[in-house]
């Protein structure tokens, strides 16, 4: 939508349809709907000194920064010395509302409708364009996936002539041309949102392979106190997305593109994020590159598990699982291990062959740990995504006199090398890992977290969900162990 911005009073005016005419030293063809934007700027004192004026608008809030109605812009009347007499004579409200000269424009306004809820936005000179979220979109729906060339020619797959040839249109060409990859969309996207009151980044996701570099770019703006990923070029996301924090959102947006875009092994190291600012318009490809390569770099903190164990626990091998306790013949830690799990096999897990049996043998035990678990079973040594916090209850104060606390940081690549597999949720009915994924324990909140804490549990910890992961041989070297204090 086309915008005009006036400073106060004359918007408050127009909205409450005193004056009709908007008076400009410039001509425009254009006609059709436009909103009525008052800027930041203070009244001029000129107008505070007309006493004519300023009764128009007595008692009025006035209202600054905001879109505050919408209308239609019907003609654009050069003024004579015949047309300023006739507007004096006819209408003397309108004169006192505008500036009258020969050789200025009247812009004449009908149709005035007042928003109900003004709207936010920054003002521009001239005729500006003001789009929401949802009208950003629609335009980007106009727009089918692919580039132009050097030759101005279309292209709608990223085929092996592209880094040579390929160079990035300005958001007006997008627009025109109706075609463009995710860098084109996002300056097009960056353009729409300067006009609004959001503040907007865009960033740049590349993997370094040495081989084909998967890239992709996006745009994120704040609104209120949430974050949201703006998507319009990455297909199975498309949309608009909300997140509580930045570092959700960016979280989320890296674990999409690591799935979606990285095939074969993944090494945290090669995979950078950068806050990027415009590029120059008809940037190359080896431009684009040099030019968010130089930007700001963003890290994220590292993704932590957290394990319970033990204080006068031996880890000199580090956390063992209950399958290398039973190979090893580690008895005596097996049968203590073991215990809290008779219950569940004999009855809440509801494995046929062993309900309400009395008594498991060791070899049964880890049976009934591969049948529920499945493949992998007993291997799995269980992390917490959150430690549980000694503030959070007097039994969690309790469990901290005789529970030490370790950490695994996933994105070591030590730890990488080493896990045979991570498992990110069974699709089983067990209370440790039903329904959730890695997308959940990178974006969940420590409140949403701990909503799941009860200190009327015995067990209380274990109702803060876990995850399982699998090393080789079912132990998790101390070399990749960190002792934490409680918080």
């Amino acid at each position: 939508m086309k915008v005009l911005s006036l400073t106060e009073p004359f918007a408050t005016l127009i909205v409450k349809g005193s004056k009709r005419i908007e008076t400009r030293s410039w001509k425009t063809s254009y006609r059709g709907e436009i909103y009525i934007h008052a800027s930041n700027t203070k009244i001029p004192k000129e107008c505070m000194r007309k006493k004519e004026l300023m009764a128009l608008v007595e008692n009025c809030p006035f209202s600054f920064g905001k879109i505050l109605c919408r209308c239609k812009l019907v003609d654009c009347v050069y003024m004579t010395e015949e047309y300023i007499r006739e507007i004096k004579k006819s209408n003397p409200q309108e004169y006192i509302c505008g500036e009258y000269r020969v050789g200025r424009y009247a812009w004449v306004l009908e149709d005035i409708t007042p928003l109900q809820d003004p709207i936010e936005a920054k003002g521009h000179l001239g005729l500006w364009d003001y789009y929401t979220e949802e009208e950003i979109y629609n335009l980007l729906d106009t727009v089918t996936y692919g580039w132009m060339d050097k030759n101005k020619e279309k292209h709608f797959s990223v085929d092996s002539s592209y880094f040579e040839n390929y160079y990035l249109q300005t958001p007006k060409e997008v627009i025109q041309n109706k075609i463009g990859v995710c860098w084109d969309q996002v300056e097009l996207e960056r353009e729409c949102f300067k006009k609004s009151p959001y503040l907007a980044q865009t960033y740049a996701l590349v993997y370094y392979d040495n081989q084909s570099c998967p890239m992709h770019t996006f745009l994120v703006y704040k609104k209120g106190n949430q974050y949201y990923w703006f998507e319009h070029a990455f297909k199975k996301y498309k949309g608009i997305h909300a997140y509580p924090t930045l570092e959700n959102l960016l979280f989320s947006v890296r674990s999409k593109f690591i799935e979606e875009e990285i095939k074969g092994a993944f090494l945290n190291k090669n995979l950078c994020l950068y806050e990027y600012s415009a590029l120059p318009k008809h940037s190359t490809c080896e431009e684009f590159y040099q030019h968010i390569e130089k930007s700001k770099n963003i890290t994220f903190p590292p993704l932590y598990f957290y394990h319970l164990v033990d204080k006068e626990a031996d880890m000199t091998h580090g956390l063992i699982s209950l399958q290398y306790m039973y190979e090893h013949k580690l008895y005596d830690l097996f049968d203590k291990a073991v215990l809290k799990y008779k219950n569940r096999i004999t009855k809440d897990w509801q494995i046929e062959k062993y309900k309400d049996k009395e008594q498991l043998t060791r070899e049964e035990y880890i049976d009934a740990l591969r049948i529920f678990r499945g493949e992998g079973g007993a291997n799995c040594i269980y992390f917490f995504r959150y430690p549980p916090y000694t503030e959070l209850g007097p039994k969690i104060k309790e469990l901290s006199l005789y529970k030490d606390i370790y950490r695994i940081n996933l994105h070591d690549e030590e730890l990488q090398s080493q896990i045979e597999s991570i498992f990110y949720g069974y699709n089983l009915s067990h209370s440790d890992n039903d329904l959730w994924d890695k997308t959940y324990y990178e974006n969940v909140t420590k409140q949403e977290y701990f909503e799941k804490y009860d200190d009327s549990i015995p067990m209380n910890f274990s109702t803060l969900n876990h995850i399982s992961i699998c090393f080789k041989e079912g132990t998790c070297p101390l070399s990749l162990l960190e002792k934490v204090n409680w918080e």
